[in-house]
């Protein structure tokens, strides 16, 4: 059965990242679905009609709306995606959460802005959430997530990330990602170091922190760098046995073992590299076939609501911090 799919906004995530069907990237929801053979794009909905040609190239059946009202009471929609500003998700969210045919809300992140927090959520309808942090669909970092859980690598001992564009548009990432490979954790004693320009009233902040892990005292630093001189997003996961690095710019996932030494025998180093590639290409393919897969069963289900609220009391509390300015 083909799964009807609602889209809500067509900006970059949506569409624009990625608007060219001959391309072999998959970066945007519409690119996702019509690289998918299980979903078909329904209906879009966006109050400026500018992109309803490029959207109609994939899908020259859809039926595009630029009022909500249209698509709330219908019966057909399996999938519904939410990709406009944040501070539209809530409103949009409890029209649409009333529309029992639709069996998973795809919602990119965050879910909600700061005004509204996850209570407003009803305990019967979490299950149908799906929060598009895209890097925790990506195969290489789930099994990454299994790796850590069964201690593949032993214990972990430092976590150092490395960011550009603000804490909140990229640093969300890291955080994101430590709640997800270490099963949404206790991050606390958040401590600001220092704070430069970001993106807009978004600081790019240097943070150091304390993850709790198995009874273990794990410290997070958080290395902001000045965007004006490169882009940057790196993870450096120092474990008991290895060390496992996640880098953006070259997609990879690189895990250096605890060997003995070649030349220094009494010593203990980092060799035998392996570089996995990250699939980074085709990131937006993921979210949908982990739909597909959770609907049939065959993949267990991921606790979104769990991990957001982790990610944004997080950020709760690195916004006191900033305030009392300690």
């Amino acid at each position: 059965m083909i799964l009807n799919v609602a889209v809500i906004g067509l900006g970059n995530i949506s569409l624009l990242y990625d608007d060219k069907k001959e391309t072999q990237t998959v970066l945007s929801h519409v690119k996702a679905l019509y690289k998918n053979k299980n979903f078909t794009l329904k209906y879009c909905v966006d109050i400026d009609t500018t992109n309803k040609l490029k959207v109609e190239q994939f899908f020259p059946k859809v039926s595009f709306y630029t009022d909500l009202s249209k698509i709330e009471t219908k019966t057909d929609i399996d999938i519904l995606v939410l990709a406009t500003p944040t501070s539209t998700h809530f409103e949009i969210f409890e029209k649409l959460k009333k529309n029992t045919n639709i069996q998973y809300f795809l919602i990119e992140k965050p879910l909600f802005d700061r005004d509204h927090t996850l209570d407003y959520v009803d305990k019967s309808i979490e299950k149908k959430l799906i929060i598009n942090y895209i890097r925790v669909f990506e195969p290489n970092i789930q099994k990454l997530q299994n790796q850590i859980t069964n201690q593949f690598f032993g214990e972990p001992q430092k976590i150092i990330g490395t960011y550009t564009k603000g804490i909140k548009n990229n640093g969300t990432h890291f955080i994101s990602l430590i709640n997800f490979l270490f099963n949404n954790p206790i991050i606390k004693n958040i401590k600001i170091l220092s704070s430069q320009k970001g993106l807009e009233n978004d600081p790019t902040l240097d943070i150091m922190a304390i993850m709790e892990y198995k009874n273990k005292q794990i410290p997070l630093y958080l290395v902001g760098l000045d965007e004006s001189n490169y882009s940057v997003f790196d993870i450096d996961f120092y474990f008991t046995k290895a060390k496992v690095r996640i880098e953006d710019t070259s997609k990879t996932l690189t895990v250096e073992k605890a060997i003995q030494d070649t030349i220094y025998s009494n010593y203990t180093t980092l060799g035998d590299s392996k570089k996995i590639l990250l699939d980074f290409d085709n990131i937006m393919k993921y979210p949908y076939e982990y739909i597909y897969n959770i609907l049939h069963k065959n993949t267990i289900p991921i606790n979104f609501i769990e991990h957001e609220r982790k990610n944004m009391e997080f950020y709760k509390n690195l916004e006191q911090k900033e305030f009392s300015n300690e």
